[in-house]
């Protein structure tokens, strides 16, 4: 049996164990952030949030305070990585991470489709067997792109019991056949349009910076970055228009 990579995001296979193990959390926040005010904060009325957008928009930052402040159901973080386009490995990796059955199942091309087939019906009996709500929070969901588990997960996402929910996060084209779900008012759609930074969202990023900007000052800051999340923190760390505040500054 082919052993998988040992280092990866949770949740992984360790080096001497065939068993997934659940370690691990959303990325740690390593510049200054906003509260979204315009995107409605995930709740349970969300069957599934489909984040979509280039990189640098903000997409896991907005989903890790979702999972962070996921108080109703329990949270599980899904960070995708080449290993999981092995779709085996995909659905057993939930399999365990859930507490379903541990036994071996063999990853072999020949016993690939048997082995996804039990294992799908296991995790979704596992999930069922659930006592609390769960959300499955799937982060680079477009690494999946042109594999099988791309498939996979689109059939948990349909076949998944009524008291799980799913926020899938990645850049376009992440194969996710949502078209269905979506008609059916299923998918709640989080774009690009809707991650931009405004002109409120920026003076807070100033505040938080300790940092001085006039309001032209900011208007040039949106102007050159069109609200792409990443430039306008790249463009205020580079001083672009602002100064740093007097101690002891309130502004």
């Amino acid at each position: 049996m082919t052993q998988p990579k040992a280092a990866f995001r949770w949740p992984h296979f360790a080096a001497s164990s065939s068993q997934a193990v659940v370690e691990g959390a959303p990325p740690d926040l390593t510049t200054a952030t906003v509260a979204r005010r315009a995107i409605v904060p995930l709740s349970m009325r969300d069957r599934i949030v489909a984040i979509v957008a280039p990189a640098g928009y903000g997409k896991t930052t907005l989903m890790g305070g979702w999972f962070r402040a996921c108080k109703d159901a329990d949270p599980l973080w899904v960070g995708l990585d080449a290993s999981w386009r092995d779709q085996v490995f995909f659905v057993r990796s939930l399999l365990n991470a859930v507490g379903g059955p541990s036994e071996p199942v063999a990853m072999g091309a020949i016993d690939a489709t048997a082995a996804v087939e039990s294992s799908l019906l296991a995790l979704l009996q596992a999930l069922g067997q659930r006592r609390r709500p769960m959300v499955l929070f799937f982060d680079d969901v477009h690494v999946s792109r042109g594999s099988e588990s791309a498939f996979t997960l689109s059939r948990l996402l349909v076949a998944a019991p009524d008291h799980v929910r799913f926020v899938v996060c990645g850049r376009e084209g992440m194969e996710l056949d949502l078209a269905t779900l979506t008609a059916r008012g299923l998918v709640r759609w989080v774009t690009q349009r809707e991650l931009k930074l405004d002109a409120q969202d920026v003076r807070e990023l100033v505040r938080q910076r300790r940092l001085l900007a006039s309001d032209e000052a900011v208007d040039h800051v949106l102007g050159i970055t069109e609200g792409w999340p990443a430039l306008v923190q790249r463009a205020l760390a580079s001083g672009e228009g602002v100064q740093e505040a007097a101690e002891g500054s309130s502004h």
